[in-house]
């Protein structure tokens, strides 16, 4: 009688069975790539930009006024000061705190830091600085500038803009001081005749001869007193 036939298992079902699942080793996840540059920079860039809001988040409740004398300044000074310029706004109007920036230097008055309660108020406040120029005391008119407390990538930004701004006025400048110099040129020469395009004014007036005829005839006259003399 033969015997029933038993199909052989590989060495590999028992190894697998020792310890760990077939299911378990093709779930198990592949190693991770290595970082490249580009994620790298991308990283760092969403980062900056993380920290560049954040920073103007704190920032706006405040102000920087330029200029204000470096009388002793407190919380309650300041604030009467902003709310005579801005009376609009004067009971919302809230100083919660100020200090000079930078170091103290000879001959020049430190920027003062204003921080507010309201940032409402502060919005208000640097949407309207301009009327500071025509303010009825001639300090605040002449002296004192409100900005916005810009982080160093908004002041940087904002520098190169005014040096491009600058660049442009003076080529605007010196574009309309060679177009007068040459209007100039052009305004001498008609005055004094030297350009062979223009008429002189003072010419002397022309005088052509009478007639063909009067010509005809002193050539004629010319050349018998000229006969007559070769035959004496």
């Amino acid at each position: 009688m033969s015997q029933p036939y038993v199909a052989a298992t590989t060495s590999t079902s028992t190894s697998t069975a020792a310890g760990t699942s077939y299911s378990s080793v093709v779930r198990k996840p592949l190693t991770s790539a290595a970082p490249t540059l580009k994620d790298y920079v991308a990283k760092e860039l969403l980062s900056v930009v993380y920290v560049e809001q954040e920073q103007k988040k704190r920032r706006a409740n405040n102000i920087v006024i330029s200029g204000l004398p470096e009388a002793p300044v407190d919380r309650e000074s300041v604030e009467s000061f902003l709310k005579v310029e801005f009376d609009e706004i004067a009971s919302e109007i809230k100083v919660t705190g100020c200090r000079r920036l930078g170091q103290k230097q000879d001959g020049r008055i430190q920027p003062l830091l204003v921080t507010c309660s309201s940032a409402i108020s502060i919005q208000f406040i640097l949407d309207n600085a301009k009327r500071l120029r025509r303010s009825g005391n001639s300090l605040v008119r002449d002296c004192i500038y409100i900005n916005p407390d810009l982080t160093k990538a908004e002041a940087l930004a904002a520098f190169e803009i005014r040096q491009k701004r600058r660049a442009a006025r003076a080529r605007n400048i010196q574009r309309k001081e060679t177009l007068g110099g040459r209007s100039q040129l052009m305004n001498n020469g008609i005055s004094t005749g030297t350009s062979s395009n223009v008429l002189n004014l003072d010419a002397a007036p022309f005088q052509p001869i009478s007639s063909a005829v009067e010509l005809g005839s002193s050539r004629t006259v010319s050349m018998e007193d000229s006969v007559t003399c070769n035959s004496e």
